[in-house]
């Protein structure tokens, strides 16, 4: 596991742009494209931009989702909206290489079995995701991977759905998806978060964030 300390949040977002970028450029010249996976909350949000500013291969680049909350189009906490915002309608990608989770037209199990389907069409089987992007929640968790939940145990599917957390249910890439990626690119922002993120480094597998793979993982922090 390699750990980048930043001096503040911004500093983070634009290391871990930078990081995408290199691997993003590696991936193209290697097998012409480049699969990615982005987590949701507000921390990307200043990655989202920085990527926006930075001249890209957009026309190579798959992007999908590593979780979602279950609700309508337009819920102003969905993930997606904050990919569009502040990703999505800034760059020149083809919006057929943009894959969202469809939790609005259908039912949570159909829509997290439609979209393994598509991950695995476009990654392989198991998923080999060339960069997948993950986050760190105060309790532990991370993608939609939350602590207790029947989920964690979840060794039959890709995707699979979270059970009520925060008002929503979720749907969620599996360990297995996530452990198969080529590298986890870990953004983690924010004094409420050292706790975990200790826990997280010591390779702590009582919380879910700690069950993630370490050998291909690189933590960007702002945490002395």
């Amino acid at each position: 596991m390699k750990i980048e300390t930043c001096i503040d949040a911004q500093s983070v977002a634009d290391k871990c742009a930078n990081i995408i970028a290199d691997h993003m450029m590696q991936a193209i010249n290697q097998h012409a494209k480049f699969t990615i996976a982005f987590s949701g909350g507000s921390t990307p949000i200043p990655l989202f931009q920085r990527l926006s500013t930075l001249t890209l291969p957009w026309d190579k680049v798959h992007i999908f989702q590593v979780d979602e909350r279950v609700a309508p189009d337009g819920d102003e906490n969905r993930n997606y909206n904050n990919l569009k915002t502040h990703l999505l309608d800034h760059i020149s990608i083809p919006p057929a290489q943009v894959y969202a989770m469809q939790v609005a037209t259908l039912s949570s199990w159909k829509a997290a079995e439609t979209y393994e389907t598509l991950v695995r069409k476009h990654t392989g089987t198991p998923p080999c995701f060339d960069l997948i992007h993950l986050g760190l929640g105060e309790d532990g968790h991370t993608a939609s991977l939350i602590p207790k939940d029947p989920v964690l145990k979840n060794s039959d599917s890709y995707v699979a759905t979270s059970q009520v957390y925060n008002r929503y249910e979720r749907l969620t890439f599996t360990y297995d998806t996530i452990n198969a990626t080529k590298c986890i690119l870990w953004q983690v922002t924010g004094k409420k978060k050292a706790k975990m993120l200790k826990r997280l480094i010591s390779g702590d597998t009582k919380i879910p964030a700690g069950r993630i793979v370490r050998d291909q993982a690189i933590i960007v922090t702002d945490q002395q």
